[in-house]
């Protein structure tokens, strides 16, 4: 999974800053991070002000410090896709990982190998033909 999510951080021109993301990490699962952790360090990493964020097309400087240090008040639970794609710009990250960020901040993912708190189960059904 590292490889495939370096590989796919390289197509975006990112693989560097992606794998400074993950050095911290024995097995880093990137996707599993929430929205907060992944615009706090990513902006770290790259070095970029608040500001900077908001000038590369980023949400306002206020909106950028509310979603790296959320409270619970705060916290986003469905976010709209404008303000994702903004993020997505701004920190100059893929909107599937921004995407996928804010639907783990806002717990709306489960846990890997189950939906909805169940184990999956897949069963083979034969197609009878037409």
């Amino acid at each position: 999974m590292r490889e495939m999510m370096l590989g796919a951080a390289s197509a975006f021109g990112i693989g560097p800053e992606v794998a400074a993301l993950m050095e911290d990490r024995h097995d880093s699962r990137l996707q599993d991070w929430p929205l907060s952790r992944l615009l706090s360090r990513s902006r770290e990493i790259s070095g970029l002000s608040k500001t900077e964020v908001a000038r590369r097309g980023g949400p306002s400087r206020t909106v950028v410090k509310t979603l790296e240090n959320p409270t619970d008040a705060d916290r986003l639970r469905n976010p709209p896709v404008s303000l994702l794609v903004k993020l997505s710009e701004g920190y100059g990250l893929p909107l599937a990982l921004v995407l996928n960020a804010a639907m783990v901040e806002a717990k709306l993912l489960p846990e890997p190998g189950s939906f909805g708190g169940q184990p999956v189960r897949i069963r083979k059904r034969k197609i009878k033909p037409a």
